[in-house]
């Protein structure tokens, strides 16, 4: 027998009526259908769990191997770097660093074009720094370029050119001095 359960509203009245005698037999059969289908779903889900468990084994795997590959990789890569720095260490002079090889020599290069298109020429020169702040942090000298004004006639270029080798031997301040003159030279206040 199916017995129905109907909240009710107080002060209302309920008839009570029998179901339809199809109604119990549909129940019945419903009932004896739920036990076979919740097995089929836990067997379903044993069957997901454990193939999600064989895909996270498989991916562990691989994790490891490849972060082993990564750590070799990462040992080598030291190693390289090691032998790069015995390489240049063997390169740096009995000074404490190889300079460049235009260092203290100033040339004369083009320079930007005026609002004209006139050519201009301007003299330039690398000085290397001195004291504590020479070499950087790979044993390499620093170096300072200096630059002289543009000029629209290349002679003029290459006369500072010349007044930037006298001061080379001065040092970065001597270089800073000339520059600074030829830059007021330049602009007419001599």
């Amino acid at each position: 027998r199916l017995e129905v359960e109907v909240a009710v509203p107080a002060g209302e009245k309920v008839e009570a009526r029998r179901l339809p005698p199809a109604l119990p037999a549909q129940a019945e059969a419903i009932s004896v259908r739920l036990p076979a289908a919740a097995e089929a779903i836990a067997v379903g889900l044993a069957a997901a769990a454990e193939a999600i468990a064989v895909a996270l084994a498989a991916a562990a795997e691989a994790i490891a191997v490849g972060l082993a590959v990564a750590q070799a990789l990462a040992l080598e890569v030291a190693a390289e770097g090691g032998r790069r720095r015995q390489q240049r260490a063997t390169a740096v002079n009995e000074a404490g660093a190889a300079p460049p090889q235009n260092v203290g020599k100033a040339q004369v290069v083009k320079g930007t074009p005026l609002n004209t298109g006139e050519k201009t020429w301007q003299a330039e020169i690398l000085i290397a720094r001195a004291g504590k702040d020479g070499i950087n942090h790979s044993g390499n000298v620093r170096t300072i370029c200096f630059r002289g004004p543009s000029r629209t006639d290349e002679s003029q270029a290459h006369e500072d050119a010349a007044e930037f080798d006298k001061a080379s031997d001065g040092g970065p301040t001597a270089a800073r001095q000339v520059a600074q003159s030829l830059q007021k030279t330049k602009k007419g206040r001599a």
